[in-house]
């Protein structure tokens, strides 16, 4: 139907004319591949470069449908092989972004003055190089860089070269053979992260980051314009393998901090990375104390986002439970405000069930701020602490009858094993905080919560 149609319009000499979506019958014969009936419209007068409404041309079309024989027949014909659509592809870039390699392969054979550009930016900047490498089409990418003209050095207008490109999704062959060219480096800043070397750490690609590392120039203690390093991205995200890869590298800070006073820990705490964290704290150069710009300590910053797993981890490793923010709020402060339940206890912890017992509540009240402020105050916690409005934690509780059963309760309880009563008072602070079996068993100078100098014991029976 479509030939019948067009020997009547050609015969009309309306060769070049329009449907609704601003097709001409050359771009429909190109989309179904019929050579006959492109060589037929061509030599009836059809323009072969006219544009749709999209900005393609017959040339685009037939790309897009992997018409070989009719990208050949308009290749061979004078079609311009570097016409942009509306989103400045060329054909060229179209081919690639299906991976053609067919079709990339006939218009790279474009001659005379109808030769193609092989780094012609669309309107992302992208050459057909850059889209190769951002899909990883590793063949494609070879067979460009096999051209005339050809540079692995072109920016995007983010600044991004290819490589950034392969780096970014993970492509490791792609940036392997990128790295290969002359001009490729390591050390080009785009306008967006900053670093290349620094992509891969977006999306825990860690084979890319390996690749990378053992590039010359490369650097792991770049930043980005966030002051994020590498290992800021990794513990952000959660990678953990592209994590243990940057902790082995020589020059690696653990404790860099970001343009917001964050540490990697800080991030993998806010965003709640379990696995994250307990990779970090595992680190001998691991600060766990370390405040950021609102005077926020990881374990702050664990409280105000409820996870209990990770409370219970950095208190473990010796946290420290009476830090305090830029509201002079402390972990306390903090837990006893929260609405919402905490949630994800990786670990049992025992104390929270006798917390409920010993406060007369309800067993689906285990992960509440109240329970959970029973908790941390057990491991020193103080109850009194003011904040900047002069307010405590045992203020934000209204009940009366509760407030003195934990009172009771914390006073009573062991700090070590967190089982049985505490009887053994320490001097001068008087202090009551541990149980005979444990004060037994431990050597310690000082209080654990006054620090005071310990000049004697009592309450042995």
């Amino acid at each position: 139907m479509l030939e019948r149609r067009c020997v009547d319009i050609c015969c009309m000499q309306e060769v070049n004319q329009i449907d609704s979506d601003s097709k001409t019958f050359l771009m429909a014969a190109c989309e179904q591949g019929s050579t006959s009936l492109i060589a037929f419209l061509i030599e009836s007068g059809a323009n072969m470069d006219m544009s749709d409404k999209a900005g393609l041309t017959a040339l685009h079309y037939a790309v897009k449908s992997r018409k070989i024989d009719a990208v050949a027949s308009l290749v061979s014909r004078g079609a311009n092989v570097n016409k942009q659509d509306s989103d400045g592809d060329t054909p060229l870039h179209l081919a690639v972004r299906k991976n053609y390699e067919d079709v990339v392969k006939v218009l790279l054979s474009s001659k005379g003055n109808n030769i193609l550009q092989v780094t012609q930016r669309n309107n992302k900047g992208w050459t057909p190089l850059h889209r190769a490498s951002y899909y990883g089409h590793t063949d494609t990418a070879k067979l460009l860089l096999q051209q005339d003209g050809a540079d692995v050095r072109v920016v995007d207008n983010d600044g991004r070269t290819p490589l950034h490109l392969a780096s970014y999704n993970g492509h490791t062959d792609t940036a392997k053979l990128l790295l290969q060219q002359n001009g490729a480096d390591v050390r080009v800043v785009d306008n967006m992260v900053g670093h290349l070397y620094i992509m891969p750490r977006i999306n825990g690609h860690t084979d890319t980051a390996k690749l990378l590392l053992q590039q010359n120039g490369t650097d792991v203690r770049v930043v980005t314009k966030y002051g994020w390093t590498p290992l800021h991205l990794a513990s952000y995200n959660g990678h953990t393998d592209t994590a243990k890869l940057l902790l082995q590298q020589n020059g690696i800070d653990a404790n860099k901090v970001d343009k917001a006073g964050d540490t990697p820990l800080h991030l993998a705490v806010q965003e709640q990375q379990y696995g994250m964290v307990s990779l970090m704290l595992a680190q001998d150069s691991v600060k766990l104390d370390i405040e950021n710009h609102k005077k926020m300590t990881p374990l702050m910053e664990a409280v105000f986002r409820a996870h209990l797993g990770i409370i219970h981890k950095l208190i473990i490793n010796g946290a420290n439970i009476n830090a305090v923010n830029n509201d002079g709020n402390n972990c306390l402060h903090l837990s006893i405000i929260k609405k919402e339940m905490f949630h994800s206890e990786v670990e049992p912890i025992p104390i929270l069930d006798e917390c409920c017992r010993e406060l007369q509540l309800d067993m689906d009240r285990r992960l509440s701020g109240i329970v959970v402020l029973s908790y941390l105050a057990s491991q020193g916690a103080s109850l009194y602490h003011h904040n900047n409005k002069k307010v405590t934690p045992l203020d934000y509780i209204e009940n009366q009858h509760l407030k003195e059963k934990l009172k009771t309760f914390l006073q009573s309880l062991c700090r070590w094993c967190q089982e049985k009563k505490a009887t053994v008072t320490l001097h001068p602070c008087q202090h009551t905080v541990t149980c005979q079996n444990c004060c037994s068993q431990m050597t310690f100078k000082q209080c654990p919560i006054c620090r005071q100098h310990i000049l004697r014991k009592s309450g042995f029976v």
